[in-house]
């Protein structure tokens, strides 16, 4: 279940073959959610240059909920240490 610190990896619809393949495609974004409500959900994803930066540091992007798995590529305590940093 989505919730505030999921991590998750967002995978284009287009994308299709194993998750492993869907995974490794160069379009898909690992990230993790910020927040969700009425609108859809909001997540922040990491650069692809600098894995441990993130790519989206002016505002969340809202993300289909259909193309989101659940995906842990980051230690949790970085997850939640951005989040709340993110909160001042």
């Amino acid at each position: 279940m989505l919730k505030r610190g999921t991590q998750i990896a967002y995978i284009p619809s287009f994308i299709t073959g194993s998750l492993k393949g869907k995974l490794a495609h160069r379009q898909t974004e690992l990230g993790f959610v910020e927040t969700i409500n009425n609108n859809g959900v909001w997540c922040r994803f990491w650069s692809h240059y600098s894995p441990n930066e993130l790519r989206t540091k002016a505002n969340a992007e809202m993300t289909p909920p259909a193309c989101i798995v659940e995906y842990n590529s980051h230690d949790q305590t970085e997850v939640d240490g951005l989040l709340k940093e993110l909160e001042r």
